[in-house]
């Protein structure tokens, strides 16, 4: 009896270890065959954009070697050098321009070297001219030649300095002759000064015409000697 009872407890014991030993094993097994679970956050799924609003762009995992690269929208650059148009206009407003160097304009010649090709005239004048002073170098800036010669004869007439009225005449404000007159004589009034003035242009006139004479005679001698020499 005491025999039976003892292999009882044998085969129950053993039978235990059994069970325990296959449970351990089935749990492993299973284990094993479950798949990973990803520890990675979950991202929750966009919102539907708006309309008229675009769709902020999803980040997505890093492309692997040899895939199609994502098109991505390109950005032109910005350069922050370029210069606006109103920006330079601007500029260009505020730059002061140069002051360009002012010349003197020379005194008028035409006059005064039309003296050279014509001597009768000029040494016709040479009574008139003030002291140590040249035909060219006081018919300088005269624009007619009548007025250069009425201003000798007027300064000559009147006992007034020649280039007292020349400055008048010729100067930046040209002034007429019977304004130069008055100008210099305030007394004289407008009639007599006109007076004046009518009577010296006369005379340049005369001597004009006087010089046209001499030159003409001039060369009719010089033809007579010609034909005589011939």
């Amino acid at each position: 009896m005491k025999t039976k009872l003892f292999n009882l407890l044998i085969v129950m014991s053993v039978s235990g270890l059994w069970g325990c030993a296959r449970s351990k094993s089935v749990e492993t097994a299973s284990t094993e065959t479950q798949p990973a679970v990803d520890s990675s956050p979950v991202q929750p799924p966009a919102a539907d954009p708006k309309p008229g609003q675009i769709p902020a762009p999803i980040s997505g995992p890093t492309a692997k070697p040899g895939a199609a690269p994502v098109n991505s929208p390109k950005i032109k650059p910005t350069n922050e050098n370029a210069t606006q148009p109103d920006a330079l206009a601007h500029k260009e407003s505020k730059v002061a321009p140069k002051e360009e160097p002012v010349e003197s304009k020379p005194a008028e010649m035409k006059v005064a070297n039309g003296f050279e090709k014509n001597p009768y005239l000029s040494s016709g004048l040479k009574p008139l001219l003030p002291p140590r002073t040249s035909v060219t170098a006081a018919a300088a800036g005269f624009k007619k030649q009548r007025d250069f010669i009425a201003v000798l004869h007027l300064s000559r007439n009147l006992v007034i300095p020649f280039d007292q009225i020349k400055i008048r005449v010729t100067g930046e404000h040209r002034m007429s002759l019977n304004d130069s007159l008055r100008s210099i004589r305030p007394s004289i009034t407008k009639s007599m000064a006109k007076a004046e003035v009518n009577k010296a242009e006369q005379q340049a006139k005369d001597d004009e015409n006087h010089a046209k004479d001499e030159a003409k005679k001039a060369a009719a001698q010089e033809k007579v000697a010609n034909n005589r020499k011939s």
